[in-house]
């Protein structure tokens, strides 16, 4: 099958249509229709042209919005009815109707503007336009219109997508053919042992003796009792908690992808060193077992270009392999500056698009796709493979217990299963420490084997990217 899309403005939209355009058009991948259609991208108000099959509509408003850089009055939204549910729509021309069939010209005009609605979420345009940030330089998740909406849960411009493949398939008897989804398990390997100078100060002296926890003594006491036991075993609880990550995914058959950090800028970053020799065999075991191994840049790095590609550079001399992807450290995103970074540093990907206050579809699309400079103004040569859950994001963020972020979890889940995507999510190795994380191991586990009973496959990031593009 194949489907043409032509963008007729020559305006604002050109561009930002266009790579809309190319997303769905990735989305759609190949099928073995034998039948061809057409689709017009609008913003004429009679279109008699029978040569197409579909004529999308643009919504005028939308030339003018993206044109201003404007914030996005949230009054100004529709909302249509698809599978049962009620689904906001930014651009909509004022429709009454969402689209009319002409049986005689067998033609079919669609009234609401979904590749412009489309294109805000995808590139990411709250972020571009609202200059709040966090005390780290961050974009507050609950600032996004998404967020407002309280969609952000679910992948909106997937629905999108997915409302014109029903269309396409209802009134073109063409069948194309449904995305498989899957999850992705990740680890940033923040630290590779807990027990520095510094934690031990905090156990002994702060928590302890000066009760900086504002707890009675019996907790006092039982904490630094369980530290002790901790502590005098000498199992340290995260690299312990890192070996039984990777005994438990050997153990179900499953990898996952584990990013690495190689040089340390702030007082937030715990440095280790990659020519330390657990390290290195640590790396080697990942890679021989075929674990996907990527980049975990320091604090710092995410404007700043030269300082990332030191530190890439000495993740390339440890896998002795250049092709590899990136999650940025803190999940700190300049969407000006970091992906145009990524992209001038070769990164295969990017998985740092989520929001590290509330889980997640953050571009609002729940596969794969190339990113975009509203800067710009152009489609750049990174894939995001978004993130959606962050173990410490329901965990420290969201004050949520264990069996509470299980439920989330499942929840996102059903989700994925219902409209299509890739549902990837962080859980640190410091999920099996039992002093400051009890019951985290247990969800872990517990999360996989809900993967593994609904039929879900778990690929590496890596096995992602080739299994959505070369489809």
């Amino acid at each position: 099958m194949s489907i043409t899309i032509i963008n007729d403005n020559q305006n604002s939209l050109k561009n930002k249509i266009d790579y809309v355009k190319k997303t769905f058009l990735d989305y759609v991948g190949s099928n073995n229709s034998q039948k061809n259609l057409k689709i017009l991208y609008s913003q004429l108000e009679n279109v008699n042209n029978t040569d197409y099959d579909i004529i999308l509509k643009t919504d005028p408003k939308a030339i003018d919005f993206f044109s201003n850089k404007s914030v996005y009055n949230i009054n100004n939204i529709k909302f249509f009815n698809f599978e049962n549910e009620s689904i906001p729509i930014l651009f909509h021309n004022n429709f009454t109707e969402p689209f009319i069939f002409d049986q005689n010209r067998k033609q079919l005009t669609i009234f609401i503007d979904i590749f412009a609605s489309a294109f805000y979420f995808l590139s990411l345009w709250d972020e571009y336009v609202i200059k709040e940030r966090d005390n780290h330089n961050r974009f507050i998740g609950k600032n996004s219109l998404l967020y407002k909406l309280d969609f952000l849960r679910k992948p909106i411009v997937t629905i999108y997508f997915n409302y014109l493949i029903f269309l396409i398939k209802n009134y073109f008897n063409i069948n194309i053919q449904k995305r498989n989804s899957y999850a992705s398990l990740t680890h940033d390997i923040d630290y590779i042992k807990k027990w520095s100078p510094g934690i031990i100060y905090r156990e002994c002296i702060q928590y302890f003796l000066l009760n900086r926890l504002n707890v009675n003594f019996r907790k006092r006491f039982s904490r630094f009792y369980e530290f002790l036991k901790a502590f005098l075993i000498k199992n340290d609880p995260y690299l312990n908690s890192l070996n039984k990550i990777i005994e438990f995914e050997l153990k179900n058959n499953i990898r996952s992808t584990f990013f690495i950090k190689t040089g340390c800028t702030s007082k937030h970053d715990v440095s280790y060193s990659v020519k330390n020799k657990f390290v290195k065999r640590k790396v080697e075991f990942l890679k021989e077992q075929n674990f996907d191994v990527g980049l975990h840049p320091s604090y710092k790095t995410y404007n700043n270009e030269i300082i990332m590609k030191d530190e890439k550079n000495r993740l390339i001399n440890l896998l002795n392999n250049d092709k590899f992807g990136v999650r940025q450290h803190y999940l700190r995103y300049d969407i000006n500056i970091t992906p145009i970074i990524h992209e001038k540093l070769y990164f295969i990907y990017d998985s740092s698009l989520g929001y590290h206050d509330v889980e997640g579809f953050r571009t609002g699309f729940s596969f794969p796709h190339y990113l975009y400079s509203n800067q710009n103004d152009k489609v750049l040569n990174i894939i995001e493979i978004p993130l959606v859950i962050m173990d410490s994001t329901l965990e420290y963020y969201r004050k949520l217990k264990p069996q509470q972020a299980l439920n989330v979890i499942k929840e996102i889940t059903n989700i994925i299963q219902k409209y299509g995507g890739v549902l990837t999510i962080l859980f640190h190795n410091t999920c099996y420490d039992e002093l400051d994380y009890p019951g985290w191991g247990s969800i872990y586990e517990d999360m996989v084997h809900n993967f593994i009973n609904n039929n879900i496959q778990i690929l590496t990031l890596q096995k992602i990217l080739t299994a959505y593009f070369n489809s």
